[in-house]
């Protein structure tokens, strides 16, 4: 039940926060494993959030969806891809392996990664 709220509140914070982000679901062998929230915009890309079962990381599969990202960014003429994670996620070593730099923050560190467009 916890876990449910947690989920509705999250979901409801995200949705009056960045309205226009659309929802994916990540498959991965044809068996749903995570889902990501982004918003496209004409010059910059924002990748609201991006979740995957505990049994699918670790394996490449939140790295090959968000270097698909910014491929699809750039290939819509986007100059960056940008991200918001909190300084205590481990996933910011990720993210800097991936190119993003950390461009700002303190509780939740703003991470870009500029695009070749």
């Amino acid at each position: 039940m916890l876990l449910e709220q947690q989920y509705r509140a999250q979901t409801v914070g995200y949705a009056a926060q960045f309205p226009d982000a659309g929802s994916l679901i990540i498959l991965h062998r044809d068996e749903p494993v995570g889902r990501v929230l982004l918003v496209t915009g004409e010059r910059r890309w924002h990748l609201v959030d991006i979740a995957l079962q505990p049994a699918s990381r670790g394996r490449g599969i939140g790295s090959a969806i968000i270097e698909a990202i910014a491929r699809a960014a750039t290939d819509a003429g986007a100059r960056e891809l940008t991200l918001s994670v909190l300084f205590s996620n481990a996933a910011r070593r990720l993210y800097a392996r991936l190119g993003f730099t950390e461009t700002g923050g303190d509780v939740h560190v703003t991470m870009t990664k500029r695009l070749d467009a």
